[in-house]
């Protein structure tokens, strides 16, 4: 039988079968051409021996092992089929060069069709009982050295016992003294941590656990507590402080949050007493702890490499498989996680002083500048080169979720569902590896070199033996355009050449060649550097006989010629690797939500230094910061100084991404971020192409351009339902240009000292409503976004989500959120829609019913129905007899004028220039005359929604016929005659609906007590 043949008929038998194994370890024993080709080993939970067959699984640990070997000796891919089930690992896969396909093949980890394996860092917890010393709660006894900061109960993570100080606290310089010493009589005072919200600026929330409380004295752990204290001197050229700007934790401040306390415990929440090794859980109502699952994380990662840059693990894909159940112990350790931006921190003694400050402190600190340290990912992956990671789920994890650094090349990341991360969804590239100068291999020395003439005993190979003497090395002999040059073996990632002449020589009008051909070396200079794919460099010189020469090229073959005539003397070469930088990776079709579930300053996509990026076609959302952050250490680089901090960006794309209801915790953020110079021109910075961005929280920009951004090009973005500015941000260089974008905020808002001017509308920009109506948009630019086709089941299996529902206009409505299908129905307050028109599993429009003006819209899917919420709620603009209207109120402040609470739009955000805004006054008013009097049905309101919203609480709302008298107070405008009121004591929501069957002429919101009263809108629904 042929072998092609013999290899399908084998893998066919063993998987229909279920009988038929191949032993890989037999595989590779026997050197027969036709076993050769067979190709399968398989795994399961309870796997063991060497076979691996169908009939005999194996470990993962052993699949990798006979991966391998076999992949050494196959003449196809390699396929390890994981069975169904929980792999419970006891340390971390690693990965090295030697587990890379072989041969232009590739070893390929995959679920077994129709499994569903699970790679898990976990340990299942039972013995549950109702604990003797207190009834309400449940306890397990657990292993001694069980320490986790995670815990879940039938795939539910379970949040660790938290809540406020119960007494009164002062700052100190060691930690904090306490009003009396309630918190010292609380169980293991050494495992209670203190969370401070903003600590290091609004964008982040670091803590530090405590270290010992005496009486009333609270000691924290060090250095976590020293590096909280981020240096304010000496100031940098650019008026920042060392840290580019970072605040320190204020004197004053106290923590927010007090978690992993005994005493904390409450319905739902968990805690871990390391002494008596026993876990407590308080279970909410109806909940069974015995009946219930529980695991508690153990291990910090999952999949690790061994492999660099320079010899990386590649050609290896993994697939169809689960990574779930890590924890992350560093926050709770005496470093604690004092963190900076992106959830990167600062650890070690003297950290906030040394970390990452280079010349900005005194003396220098480390260097590169802001180089902080990155959280663990759960999958963690070093030198890397055409690893695909595709059709995985992330999830249930401690610190971040995957991660690719130096080194990645030609990586694949697509089809990924990434959620239930504590930190960061995705991170890759680095903070330490702006320019690969201190990570470059000398990938010259030991190679094979050759020279146009040998002087003496001058010897091309001395230029590459590694010996630095300038008095031995390499020469030719004296002749017209002598050259020197060094085969590499293969085709190599350059980034420098450092060229030393020997003592004495003449290094002038030289010229530096990389080619991943031979050399013509009849060629003159000047006709080598016009062949096509020689990449060249001119030099004038070197002083003082040294030069680094940039050489950014891929190649195999490195020459150095002199023009003229001349000796050519060379005391060493030195080809640095550009193998470092992590290129021309792609990021596409993965869904990341619910991550930074413990660490609130974290991302949907973290990217540091790196180049030809295409992150493409993603679904972000439900996050509570930022949606991608891309780019690293611009601060300290503005107009004034642009050069400040150099890196290798370059080419980089992020496109037709979908990105939602991010920045819900934190501030200072937006769906898309970006930090540093993105390249040196236009043509090859940073492209933002077809973005749709709607529903997000506390949005700065849509498009927030930070600290040194330059280079970048928006074109054709979507903004929509967002309270902050489309563009913007600090400290920007500029070369900054937005063209072709729908946008509800304003253009170029760079507003911060020391911001450059080149900052074009490229036209095409059109201003939107905030909540745009059907066709507002075209539908095809927001169908071009999010998913693909073939990669929306990963949003569509799962219930609806609704976000966002425009106006009704002509009884229309179009509807924001996720998971919707083509045949997806609508209902309205339970009235059916009489026409659904889908635009992609992001947005749908639907027609209603004559006779519904308002209420409640809903979607359901195969999956499930949408939850009703206020994000659900629509209305029918026609009938707000309010817009337009005119307004006044107690006193104007921020330039917002009472006006802009009856523009038609109910945008929350500052930023969209749309509130209305008292100053602080007593009994703050606004109020809007209708201009006749009329018969109405409902009030709503419209509260802020970017930050202050608990202002707008204990009100009062007031119709009348009749002017108002603003002498009085709220109680007395009450008791006037023919005056109806409501008296609201909660927090104004988005909105507040009120009942209003009545008639007047003039509507007033007002203030029970003194506070500013800022509004978004007020709508006044007539009688239809």
């Amino acid at each position: 039988m042929p072998r092609r043949l013999l290899k399908r008929a084998l893998r066919a038998l063993a998987g229909v079968t279920g009988v038929i194994g191949i032993s890989a370890a037999a595989l590779v024993a026997v050197s027969s051409p036709a076993q050769a080709q067979i190709d399968g080993i398989y795994v399961a939970p309870d796997g063991h021996g060497q076979s691996c067959s169908v009939r005999q699984p194996c470990s993962v640990e052993q699949a990798k092992t006979s991966a391998a070997r076999l992949a050494a000796h196959s003449q196809g891919d390699v396929h390890v089929e994981l069975a169904g089930g929980t792999y419970r690992l006891n340390a971390p896969l690693n990965f090295g060069p030697k587990d890379s396909g072989q041969n232009g093949n590739r070893i390929v980890w995959q679920a077994a069709p129709g499994a569903q394996p699970v790679l898990s860092g976990g340990v299942p917890i039972g013995g549950w009982q109702p604990d003797a010393g207190n009834p309400k709660l449940w306890s397990a006894s657990v292993p001694a050295d069980l320490t986790t900061r995670q815990l879940y109960a039938d795939g539910r993570r379970i949040p660790r016992s938290s809540g406020t100080s119960p007494v009164a606290l002062t700052q100190t310089a060691d930690g904090f003294v306490a009003a009396n010493d309630t918190l010292a009589s609380w169980r293991n005072p050494s495992n209670i941590e203190f969370v401070f919200d903003g600590g290091h600026g609004a964008w982040t929330q670091p803590r530090c656990d405590v270290a010992s409380i005496a009486g009333k004295v609270i000691t924290m752990r060090q250095p976590c507590w020293s590096n909280m204290d981020l240096p304010s001197t000496p100031l940098a050229p650019d008026g920042d402080n060392p840290s580019g700007g970072f605040p320190a934790l204020d004197k004053s401040a106290t923590p927010t949050t007090i978690e992993n306390a005994y005493e904390l415990l409450s319905p739902g929440t968990w805690y871990l007493d390391q002494t008596r090794h026993v876990l407590y859980y308080d279970p909410r109502p109806g909940e069974d702890p015995a009946a219930m699952s529980f695991v508690a994380p153990v291990l910090e990662q999952l999949v690790t490499t061994s492999s660099t840059a320079d010899n990386p693990l590649h050609d290896v894909t993994f697939s169809g498989i689960t990574f779930a159940y890590t924890t992350w112990r560093q926050p709770s350790s005496n470093d604690g996680f004092p963190d900076m931006q992106g959830t990167m921190y600062i650890e070690g003694p003297n950290g906030s002083t040394t970390q990452g400050l280079c010349q900005y402190v005194s003396p220098a600190g480390t260097c590169p500048f802001a180089a902080w340290s990155r959280p663990p990912a759960a999958v963690d992956l070093v030198g890397t080169r055409n690893v695909s990671i595709t059709g995985n789920v992330f999830e249930h994890l401690g610190a971040a979720g995957l991660g690719t650094y130096h080194g990645a090349s030609k990586d694949l990341i697509s089809a990924n569902e990434i959620t239930d991360v504590s930190g960061n969804g995705l991170q890759f590239g680095t903070t330490d590896d702006p320019q690969p100068t201190t990570f470059a291999t000398n990938l010259s020395q030991g190679r094979r070199a050759t020279q146009s003439s040998t002087q003496g005993g001058s010897d091309a190979r001395l230029a590459v033996d590694g010996d630095t003497t300038r008095t031995s090395g390499s020469s030719t002999q004296q002749q017209d355009n002598p050259w020197w040059q060094v085969d590499l073996g293969s085709v190599k990632r350059l980034w420098q050449t450092g060229i030393t002449a020997s003592t004495g020589s003449d290094l002038s009008d030289f010229w530096v060649f990389a080619s991943k051909t031979p050399f013509d070396t009849r060629l003159t200079p000047q006709q080598q550097a016009a062949q096509p794919g020689v990449w060249s460099r001119h030099q004038a010189s070197a002083p003082n006989g040294q030069i680094v020469v940039p050489t950014d090229t891929a190649s195999r073959y490195v020459m150095i010629q002199q023009a003229g005539v001349h000796s050519l003397a060379l005391a060493q070469v030195a080809v640095g690797s550009g193998a470092e930088i992590s290129v021309g990776n792609t990021i596409t079709n993965n869904y990341i939500h619910n991550v930074g579930v413990e660490y609130t300053g974290a991302v949907g996509i973290w990217g540091g230094y790196a180049r030809k990026t295409t992150i493409s076609h993603n679904e972000i959302g439900d996050l509570p910061y930022t949606g991608i952050s891309f780019g690293w250490a611009g601060w300290h680089t503005n107009a004034t100084t642009p050069d400040t901090n150099p890196n290798i960006q370059a080419d980089n794309v992020i496109s037709d991404n979908v990105i939602y209801n991010v920045m819900g915790t934190r501030q200072d953020g937006g769906p898309i971020y970006t930090n540093g110079p993105q390249g040196q021109s236009l043509a090859h910075g940073l492209t933002l192409q077809g973005n749709v961005t709607f529903a997000n929280k506390q949005t700065s920009f849509a498009n927030y351009n930070d600290e040194g951004s330059a280079y970048i090009t928006i074109d054709g973005g979507v903004q929509y339902a967002d309270g902050g500015y489309f563009n913007g941000g600090c400290s920007t260089t500029g070369h900054i240009i937005v063209k072709n974008s729908y946008r509800v905020g304003r253009l170029n808002n760079y507003f911060c000292d020391n911001v450059g001017t080149d900052f074009v509308d490229g036209g095409g920009n059109t201003l939107i409503p905030s909540n745009p109506t059907p066709g507002t948009v075209p539908s095809s630019t927001l169908a071009g976004a999010g998913l693909q086709p073939a990669f929306q089941r990963l949003t569509t299996a799962q219930a609806p989500g609704v976000l966002v529902v425009s106006p009704i206009v002509n009884h229309q409505v179009m509807i924001s959120g996720h998971g919707f299908t083509p045949t997806s129905s609508v209902k309205i307050n339970g009235t059916a829609a009489t026409q659904v028109n889908y635009i992609g599993p992001n947005q749908i429009t639907a027609t209603l019913p004559t006779g519904v003006y308002d209420g409640n819209v809903s979607v359901t899917t195969a999956a499930g129905t949408s939850a009703v919420g206020d994000t659900s709620y629509t209305y029918d603009a026609s009938n707000n007899v309010a817009q337009g209207k005119p307004a006044t109120q107690s006193s104007t402040a921020f330039d917002s004028p009472a006006s802009h609470a009856v523009d038609g739009d109910t945008n929350g955000g500052y930023g969209a220039g749309s509130l209305s805004h008292t100053d602080y006054n007593q009994y703050a008013w606004w109020q809007v005359d209708l201009g006749s009097s009329q018969s109405l049905s409902s009030i709503n309101l419209w509260n802020r929604s970017d930050c202050c919203s608990d202002r707008a609480s204990d009100y009062w709302v007031f119709v009348s016929d009749t002017p108002f008298d603003h002498s009085l107070t709220p109680a007395q405008q009450a008791a006037q005659p023919g005056m109806w009121s409501s008296h609201q004591t909660t927090t104004m929501g988005r909105p507040t609906r009120l009942p209003a069957s009545t008639t007047g002429r003039y509507v007033m919101v007002q203030l029970a007590g003194t506070n500013y009263l800022a509004l978004a809108e007020v709508q006044v629904f007539r009688m239809p």
